[in-house]
């Protein structure tokens, strides 16, 4: 493994220092989208179902050559799983019916991310790297015939969250400094969100899936020395 790493950085730094052409455009923008979240992590009582939830993110992007570029930002990220069948029962324990169980982690996120662009004026790319999230609420949201009852749990979940990330997605030029943006984003979390895992009966990692659209604009310059 860390020979492979180290190849892997080898391959970037050598890419960056013998391209023809150099850059110093940097890119500001918005996404937001719909994202599929849900835990990994073996579960022998519960099987917990993806959500559809929702990720918004204003990011900055610069350009170290002419294909490659370091991205950052600060985004929002509501994660979590649910339950279309949740049972539910009266206080003596007894079961009354069943209905719908969400749980909820909002996130303030931060992606730190390679970039690499491909083509001229439509350009497709993919990026990788790692996000950082902290959380800012953890909410149980229990849905049955007519009633709605809400339950914070932030004090069972770690404030930190990590993991890795892989996306792909395109930039169509609007006019000469105007970006639409349209792009598909894998996270995968390695730290653990419950703080006690005899509470929740396992440990859970966030996994989540966002579709993001937006705009963007640009700014500096972009030259090429290539002959």
């Amino acid at each position: 493994m860390k020979s492979i790493q180290t190849n892997l950085l080898f391959i970037i730094v050598l890419a960056v220092f013998t391209t023809k052409s150099y850059a110093n455009e940097m890119v500001i923008g918005i996404q937001v989208g719909p994202t599929v979240t849900n835990v990994l992590g073996k579960n022998n009582i519960f099987k917990p179902k993806a959500d559809i939830r929702y990720a918004a993110e204003f990011y900055f992007k610069y350009y170290i050559s002419n294909k490659i570029a370091f991205r950052t930002g600060l985004g929002f990220e509501d994660k979590g799983y649910q339950f279309k069948n949740a049972t539910f029962t009266d206080p003596g324990g007894n079961p009354i019916g069943t209905g719908k169980f969400q749980h909820h982690l909002q996130y303030i996120t931060i992606p730190v991310l390679a970039e690499f662009t491909f083509g001229k004026k439509v350009q497709p790319y993919i990026n990788t790297g790692f996000y950082f999230g902290i959380l800012a609420k953890a909410q149980d949201i229990s849905k049955f015939q007519s009633d709605k009852v809400k339950s914070d749990v932030t004090q069972y979940i770690n404030r930190f969250d990590m993991g890795f990330v892989v996306g792909a997605g395109i930039n169509v030029p609007i006019k000469e400094k105007f970006l639409f943006n349209i792009d598909i984003r894998n996270s995968i979390g390695f730290l653990r969100t419950n703080k006690n895992a005899n509470i929740f009966t396992n440990k859970r990692y966030n996994y989540s899936t966002a579709f993001n659209f937006g705009f963007a604009y640009k700014f500096g310059n972009k030259e090429s020395t290539s002959k």
